[in-house]
């Protein structure tokens, strides 16, 4: 059957149109707390199962867990706006998801001072009284001096 897609040739019989309708459901729950939630969150969040009245969500992290289990009457009420009749949500922490967004890892964009900056620095450093933040003056200027 050349040219068939993989969702038409799920749905040629009843088990494979039974897995296609349940991956649906997930990714459209998923899609509504994607609205619903801050971003970095609602990149790694999904939507693991939805049974009866618990939806079922897996995170790779516990702090997530944590935001997501305060955010839980919220979820609630946003996935029952879709048309389900949920009451619970359950939150898992699965450590093998992927913790950064689908581009892959976040790049830490660093701009060096330039001789400029760095004098400005100098110049603030002197007229700063000895303390912390004349010590973390310092730092960054040999820091910067170093590159």
């Amino acid at each position: 059957m050349p040219g068939l897609t993989a969702a038409a040739w799920l749905a040629q019989d009843t088990q494979g149109a039974s897995v296609l309708s349940t991956a649906k459901t997930l990714l459209a729950a998923e899609r509504e707390l994607r609205r619903l939630l801050p971003p970095a969150l609602g990149q790694t969040c999904r939507v693991a199962r939805i049974e009866a009245t618990r939806v079922t969500l897996v995170v790779p992290s516990g702090a997530q867990a944590a935001k997501l289990r305060q955010m839980a009457p919220r979820i609630v009420r946003v996935l029952n706006q879709g048309g389900r009749n949920l009451a619970e949500v359950v939150v898992r922490v699965q450590a093998h998801l992927p913790q950064d967004d689908a581009n892959g890892a976040r790049e830490r964009k660093v701009a060096p001072l330039d001789d400029t900056a760095l004098q400005a620095f100098v110049e603030l450093r002197e007229q700063t009284r000895p303390g912390p933040l004349a010590d973390a003056i310092t730092r960054l200027i040999e820091h910067h001096r170093r590159r």
